[in-house]
């Protein structure tokens, strides 16, 4: 199983079609949020995200290609994607897991090539009720400034996603 979303962000979507969606922009805070629900249990949702095969399936946007996708999923082991897009473009990003809690919390640092100097901190929680599976994936910018630029780097709009 892949999990699959409508989020034009790599990282904040996690994923290319379908699911449920909720986005939260606080004004006053560095973070922003996105919520996907997923018709399917928390331990395969959860492990999509840590076998590198099943993650370049489903990883980035509409018409991205995933190139190389590394896992290496424990505290201090790395993450690394590069993917191209539909206009030859070639982005990569990568970062390092400081969390790894089976089945229910991911945390781990997400840099892009296009922006080196911004590191984002990704927090995701997976929770489970009736066989479904939400994640909540909070991402935290070093000042709001970068986080309010992403909309426009990224084509994600702030506040809540259409339905």
């Amino acid at each position: 199983v892949e999990p699959s979303a409508s989020s034009n962000s790599a990282h904040a979507g996690y994923g290319r079609n379908g699911g449920g969606e909720g986005r939260r922009w606080p004004v006053d805070t560095q973070e922003f949020e996105v919520t996907r629900l997923f018709d399917t249990p928390r331990e395969l949702v959860f492990e999509a995200f840590m076998d590198a095969e099943r993650m370049a399936r489903w990883w980035g946007p509409h018409g991205f290609a995933n190139l190389v996708c590394e896992v290496d999923a424990r505290p201090g082991g790395a993450w690394r994607v590069e993917q191209r897009a539909p206009d030859g473009s070639l982005h990569r990003f990568s970062g390092v897991y400081r969390e790894v809690v089976r089945p229910t919390r991911l945390v781990h640092t997400f840099v892009w090539d296009g922006r080196p100097s911004e590191e984002i901190l990704v927090t995701a929680t997976f929770t489970e009720h009736d066989g479904k599976t939400t994640i909540t994936s909070a991402s935290r910018f070093d000042a709001r400034a970068n986080r309010d630029g992403m909309p426009a780097d990224t084509g994600i709009r702030a506040g809540p996603a259409p339905h």
